[in-house]
C-alpha cells in the first residue's frame, strides 16, 4: 500500500492506494490497457507502460514463454 497525494479537479487529494507491475511483452499492452480501463473504479487510472532494454536473459526468456500463453487467448 501506498499512500498518493495529488490535485484532481482543483482539490488536493490523499488517497490510500496499491501499486501493480506487470510484466509482459510490449504487444500485449493494448488489451492490458483495455481491460484495466473497463474494470478500474478510478476516472484516470495511473497506466504507464515502461519498456524492458536489457535484463537478465533467464529472466526474460521465460516471460517470453509465459506470455505465449496469454496471447492466444
Amino acid at each position: 500500500a501506498i499512500e498518493s497525494h495529488y490535485i484532481w479537479k482543483g482539490n488536493i487529494e490523499k488517497s490510500q492506494e496499491c501499486v501493480l507491475i506487470l510484466k509482459t511483452r510490449k504487444d500485449l499492452t493494448a488489451k492490458i490497457k483495455e481491460t484495466l480501463l473497463e474494470i478500474h473504479t478510478y476516472e484516470c487510472p495511473c497506466l504507464v507502460f515502461l519498456p524492458i532494454e536489457s535484463g537478465y536473459e533467464e529472466f526474460l526468456t521465460w516471460m517470453e514463454k509465459q506470455t505465449q500463453l496469454t496471447s492466444s487467448n
